[in-house]
């Protein structure tokens, strides 16, 4: 563009490295951790998500971007797994964004993550598959639609 221009790259790191302009961001992948098989009858849809004072988890808003959050009390939740898919041990639900950590120090969830973490899997909902089945009722994920 023909333009003559100077960058300072020191006072560039110097202002990003302040405490007061970082923005802290978290995810997390959340997955079935249950010994179970289940059709998902009902999930959360996606969008955000508010947290109470309790550590209750309910329905904010549609939204498809995480931006609009406001504090640590939202997040944006992206369902993987809906109705009429599998819940199985190991399979995908969602991936849940926040502000904030989801870490403690020591690198395990913090208690506001497991609150968010058991908030949305409480809003699914599944009917068992394969009871009776020779092997406990377990389906092998490989004999599951779609795989």
């Amino acid at each position: 563009m023909d333009v003559d221009y100077r960058l300072d790259v020191a006072e560039i790191n110097e202002r990003w490295s302040r405490a007061e302009l970082l923005d802290t961001w978290t995810q997390a992948l959340i997955k079935e951790c249950d010994d179970r098989t289940e059709l998902i009858t009902t999930a959360p849809p996606t969008g955000i998500w508010r947290m109470d004072a309790d550590g209750n988890v309910s329905w904010g808003r549609w939204g498809n971007d995480w931006h609009s959050i406001q504090d640590e009390s939202e997040a944006f939740f992206l369902r993987v797994a809906g109705p009429g898919e599998y819940r199985y041990e190991g399979g995908d639900l969602g991936v849940l964004v926040s502000r904030g950590r989801f870490e403690s120090d020591d690198g395990t969830l913090n208690e506001r993550a497991r609150r968010w973490i058991d908030g949305i899997k409480g809003h699914y909902a599944g009917t068992a598959i394969g009871a009776g089945v020779a092997d406990g009722g377990r389906i092998p994920i490989a004999a599951l639609k779609g795989f």
